[in-house]
C-alpha cells in the first residue's frame, strides 16, 4: 500500500484519495487530497460550483462529505447528488411534515388505477357431458351361497348335507341348520375346506361346540352332569 502526505492538511493518506489527471500521455497524482479537494471548490464556486466527482468517490450536495460512488443511487450513467443517507433523511422529513397529502395522494391514485381496469367477467366454460356408464348390477349373494363359498364345498353337496336331516340341526334335531360346522384341527378360523366340513348345525349347537372346543371330555363330563 503507497501513502503520500497531502500538501493542504500534511495528512498522510493512501495514493487512492488523491485524484488523477493526464499529461503527455502519462498520469499523475494531485498535491492535493480528494477532501481538500472538495472543500477548495466550495469556497471558490458556492453557488455555481460542481460537485467534487472523479469516477470512484464524489461530493454529497448534502452533506457536502466526499463518500465512495457505491453510497449514491445510479440513474442512467450519472449518480445522484445526494447520498443515500440523505435521500433517506429527506424523506422521512417530508413524510412527517406532509403525512395526510400522502396518505390522500397513495387513496386517489389507488382509485384512479381501479377504475382504470375493466371489469371482471367470470367466464364459465360448459364442459362437455360426460358419456353415461351403464350402471353397475351387483349380484345379489344369499347368506347359503357366502357360507358354501367360504368353506369351499360345491352346492350339491350342501343340498345333500341339507337334505339328510330335512334342514335341521345334526346335534340337536330340532333347530334349523344355519351353520357349516368344520374341524377347527384342519383349518383354525371361520372358514374351513372340503376336507374338514362335517355337517350342518344350527347357532347354538355351533356355539356349544366352539366353547367346548371340540373336547370329546369336556361334552362327556357335560353329559355326566345332567345325568346326576
Amino acid at each position: 500500500m503507497e501513502f503520500k502526505e497531502c500538501k493542504k492538511c500534511l495528512t498522510s493518506k493512501d495514493i487512492t484519495m488523491f485524484p488523477t489527471i493526464t499529461r503527455n500521455g502519462k498520469t499523475y497524482h494531485i498535491g492535493s487530497c480528494r477532501e481538500c479537494e472538495a472543500k477548495r471548490n466550495r469556497v471558490q464556486n458556492p453557488s455555481t460550483r460542481k460537485l467534487f466527482y472523479d469516477g470512484q468517490t464524489k461530493e454529497c450536495g448534502g452533506c457536502g462529505e466526499v463518500k465512495l460512488v457505491s453510497e449514491f443511487i445510479k440513474k442512467g450513467k450519472q449518480y445522484t447528488s445526494t447520498c443515500v443517507i440523505c435521500r433517506r433523511e429527506y424523506a422521512n422529513a417530508w413524510y412527517e411534515k406532509n403525512r395526510e397529502t400522502h396518505k390522500e395522494r397513495t387513496r386517489q391514485r389507488k382509485l384512479a388505477v381501479k377504475a382504470s381496469r375493466p371489469p371482471k367477467k367470470r367466464v364459465r366454460v360448459e364442459k362437455p357431458p360426460k358419456a353415461l356408464k351403464p350402471p353397475r348390477v351387483k349380484r345379489e349373494i344369499g347368506p347359503d351361497e357366502k357360507r358354501i363359498t367360504r368353506h369351499g364345498i360345491t352346492q350339491e353337496r350342501y343340498d345333500v348335507m341339507y337334505a339328510k336331516h330335512d334342514g335341521k340341526c345334526w346335534a340337536c334335531r330340532v333347530n334349523p341348520a344355519t351353520c357349516i360346522d368344520h374341524d377347527h384341527t384342519c383349518c383354525s378360523g371361520i372358514s374351513g375346506c372340503d376336507k374338514c366340513v362335517r355337517g350342518l348345525l344350527c347357532g347354538k349347537c355351533n356355539l356349544m361346540l366352539g366353547l367346548s372346543r371340540d373336547n370329546h371330555q369336556t361334552l362327556q363330563q357335560a353329559r355326566e352332569y345332567l345325568n346326576r
